[in-house]
């Protein structure tokens, strides 16, 4: 059995296995997928929301992302940003598509491979922690790196950007994620 809690998210079978890790113990409280709702996913979706999970159709990385931090998981399961997020929180985290959908998910072998994967990522949580000791005090965001001086934050350059930026995501029809 899985013991910890995992929200799930990515484009594709995320409310299958978050079925499959909710039998097999684990806690989901959230499955974000880019996928729309359909007659297809109905049986599933009222499954998990009767269990307490809440799941977002055609979420967004920042909704993914706002699910992660309200939950506080012990396990992350997503995308390569919601993976690098979680693991910059110290929260162990798996990439949905190469550890997760790459493998047979149905039968006895399925679900155990899955049960498996699961438990020996929660098991490196002590891991994350020492990490995280260990670089405390290293630079993040605008002062990650290596600098000769101290980084100056400069948001107005970033506004600036920012600004310049925005007509070309309309154009290209970015949907923010």
């Amino acid at each position: 059995p899985i013991t910890g809690s995992a929200p799930v998210g990515y484009e594709g079978s995320e409310l299958l296995v978050a079925r499959l890790l909710t039998e097999a113990g684990a806690k989901v409280p959230y499955v974000g997928t880019a996928c729309a709702r359909s007659q297809w996913s109905e049986t599933d979706r009222e499954w998990l929301q009767a269990r307490g999970c809440h799941v977002q159709y055609r979420a967004s990385l920042e909704q993914d992302l706002a699910a992660m931090r309200d939950v506080r998981p012990d396990l992350a399961i997503g995308t390569t940003p919601l993976v690098q997020e979680a693991k910059q929180h110290a929260i162990p985290a798996l990439y949905f598509t190469n550890l997760i959908s790459a493998r047979p998910l149905m039968g006895a072998a399925g679900a155990g491979s899955l049960v498996q994967v699961i438990n020996a990522a929660l098991a490196n949580k002590h891991r994350f922690d020492e990490l995280t000791e260990f670089f405390e005090g290293v630079g993040t965001e605008h002062a990650a790196g290596i600098w000769e001086d101290v980084p100056q934050d400069r948001p107005e350059f970033k506004k600036k950007y920012e600004r310049q930026s925005k007509p070309a995501k309309a154009v290209e029809g970015a949907i923010g994620c």
